[in-house]
């Protein structure tokens, strides 16, 4: 009732969207690695300059070796200088071995921290779920919480680890290849810079409008997440009813959806590299029009020709060879490959900064679960010592939606040692009330004592180490069987273990099992019958010793055989104990010490079997429905 209630309620609004904010916040977690930030800026700075150097050398042995304009005067000057030469090719490849070797230092640095951090936070935020109260998890489906655990910190990592170094050395070598060309020539440096204010402006422009889809596909890949689990989970009943077809066509729904988010993301940001390119091509055309047009309109030995192309600060030659004092053809060829290394620097640096659109959206919602209120106490909630169970009721109400209340008024007394069972129809609150003893919620009205203390002055953690839930819906984990049942209590040693098996008389069937109480149960325990996986957490609850046992229609998978092989070793177990059993089953209950009758959140009668079939009132037409009639309610 209350998953049902929740679903059909409007999902939580979390903080509004601050592109800054969350972005501050997700780099805040690299605040114990500030030096390894610091080093990874500088070796990207070193890996620049080499870089830029590098591509600097070609230029140099270009204009000195193979731009002569006789041939045979670039043999003669070759075959006299063939130790510069190969002194430059050897400063060239060493450089960018050095550039290799710098990227690859800095490149791992970060990868382990990221690593490192991403393992916090994947820590942080699983510890942070087992805070959430369990409204949370009503309205959040669980494969949208498996998308932010994996897909959105995974793209935090993708940032962190390999695109945030390519940030700090794109943007250096960006700086080093505009300062190159300035020094080479100022004039033509300024012709190249006309297009870079045009791509930063389309460049901002895009990711202004782009940055909301990121979010709208990261929502989109949680909904088909959710979506593709529970299709999986529910495979059996999709074959039995022959849905294939009906699922396929709400899978096509959602799958649109992402398409739709995805290709706007997508495209829009995959738009800005061909316009830089667009962009730099222009200038790259401008200035060999301007290089040819001085040719043509001025002759190679003007003076207007000559001034231009002594706009370097590289003036000067080491031995034969000129730095910097570039002839016209291969100035041109230069700032070419300079213009082309800035382009492609931007772009990638552009690449890489759009990828903080989808870090900063994965980062957003997890900080949604991360912020998310907690399950807390109050300040003054305390242990209760030495609980006996003694659970009662005041003028209880609550309701999972406001304005709409589940329970109305109840009042009723639950001893220790005493047996109380709660029927009624479907939807009348038996499920809320055992919500209300575990203290998955919190009362809107009246009081819930245990042992005359109030509910919330009774700290969580203490009260459910007293109580042991047993649903109609088991879990099991994907473990050994001892280990299992170990979640009753994780202290308990393998006696014990064996002793409550024995108890919930699964022992026998536990020595058949392939390697008896280590076998590694699959999925769920999808490889046992729904009685054995009932028997399993029946022993679990066997060995945590509760004061106070709640069964949610807990024998209703188990066979007839099976349930009178277990009432023995149960009624040794509620020994001395609270027990609250709810059934809609009216023979499992016939021996309860107490029966409340619920009817519309309310309690419209109480008594023993006897004594309500006597009434001839609600319960007696439940009991008659079901027994007489042969009728399920």
């Amino acid at each position: 009732m209350a998953r049902a209630r929740f679903q059909s309620t409007a999902r939580p609004q979390f903080a509004k969207n601050e592109f800054g904010r969350n972005l501050r916040r997700m780099f805040s977690l690299f605040k114990g690695e500030r030096k390894v930030i610091v080093f990874t800026i500088i070796f990207s700075i070193i890996e620049a300059i080499m870089v830029t150097f590098g591509t600097f050398c070609i230029c140099v042995i270009y204009s000195n070796f193979f731009a002569k304009a006789d041939t045979e005067e670039a043999k003669d000057f070759l075959s006299g200088n063939w130790f510069q030469f190969i002194m430059l090719c050897v400063c060239m490849l060493s450089v960018n071995i050095f550039a290799q070797l710098t990227y690859m230092f800095h490149s791992v640095w970060m990868a382990k921290v990221s690593e490192k951090i991403m393992y916090g936070l994947r820590r942080s935020t699983l510890k942070k779920l087992h805070l959430l109260p369990v409204k949370f998890f009503d309205i959040v489906p669980s494969g949208e919480i498996m998308t932010r655990m994996s897909s959105d910190i995974d793209n935090i990592s993708q940032l962190t680890s390999q695109h945030l170094s390519n940030i700090f050395f794109y943007g250096a070598l960006i700086v080093t290849n505009i300062i190159t060309m300035f020094l080479i020539n100022w004039y033509l440096a300024c012709v190249t810079m006309i297009a870079v204010p045009i791509m930063i402006v389309a460049n901002l422009f895009i990711v202004k409008k782009v940055q909301p889809s990121f979010i709208r596909q990261q929502n989109s890949i949680s909904k088909l997440n959710g979506f593709a689990e529970e299709k999986i989970s529910g495979t059996k009943i999709i074959s039995l009813f022959r849905m294939q077809d009906k699922c396929v066509e709400e899978f096509d729904k959602v799958n649109h959806e992402l398409t739709r988010d995805s290709l706007f993301a997508q495209t829009a940001s995959n738009m800005m590299i061909p316009i830089n390119q667009f962009l730099t091509r222009i200038a790259i055309f401008i200035i060999c029009a301007l290089g040819f047009g001085l040719i043509i309109h001025f002759g190679m030995e003007s003076d207007t020709t000559k001034w231009l192309l002594s706009q370097s600060a590289f003036n000067f030659k080491i031995g034969n060879i000129e730095v910097g004092n570039f002839k016209t053809e291969a100035l041109l060829i230069v700032f070419t490959s300079f213009a082309r290394n800035f382009t492609e620097a931007f772009n990638n640096l552009i690449s890489s900064v759009s990828f903080i659109f989808y870090a900063v959206a994965g980062a957003q919602r997890v900080f949604q679960i991360l912020d998310a209120r907690e399950e807390k106490d109050l300040p003054d909630a305390q242990p209760l010592a030495n609980i006996q169970g003694k659970v009662e009721a005041k003028d209880l109400s609550f309701g999972y939606e406001k304005g709409h209340l589940i329970l109305k008024k109840l009042n009723f007394v639950a001893k220790p040692g005493q047996r109380i069972a709660i029927v009624g129809p479907t939807g009348a609150g038996k499920t809320t009330i055992t919500n209300l003893v575990t203290k998955f919620y919190d009362p809107d009205s009246g009081k819930l004592l245990i042992d005359g203390v109030p509910i919330e002055k009774i700290s969580r953690k203490y009260l459910r180490q007293n109580i042991a839930v047993i649903l109609q819906d088991t879990f099991l984990f994907a473990e050994s069987v001892k280990d299992n049942i170990r979640y009753g209590r994780l202290d308990a040693s393998d006696i014990e273990i064996k002793q409550a098996a024995q108890e919930a008389h699964l022992h026998d069937f536990i020595m058949q099992l392939p390697h008896g109480y280590e076998t590694i149960l699959r999925d769920n325990g999808s490889d046992l019958s729904a009685g054995q996986r009932q028997l399993l957490t029946i022993a679990r609850a066997f060995l945590a010793k509760p004061k106070i046992v709640i069964l949610d229609e807990a024998t209703s998978s188990i066979d007839t055989k099976t349930e009178l092989l277990i009432g023995a070793a149960m009624d040794k177990l509620m020994t001395g104990k609270t027990c609250f059993v709810v059934a809609h089953r009216l023979s499992t209950i016939v021996n309860a010490d107490q029966i409340l009758v619920l009817k519309e959140g309310r309690i419209v009668e109480t008594g023993t079997h006897q004594q309500l079939l006597k009434k001839r009132g609600f319960y007696y037409k439940l009991y008659d429905a079901q027994f007489k009639k042969g009728k399920q309610l």
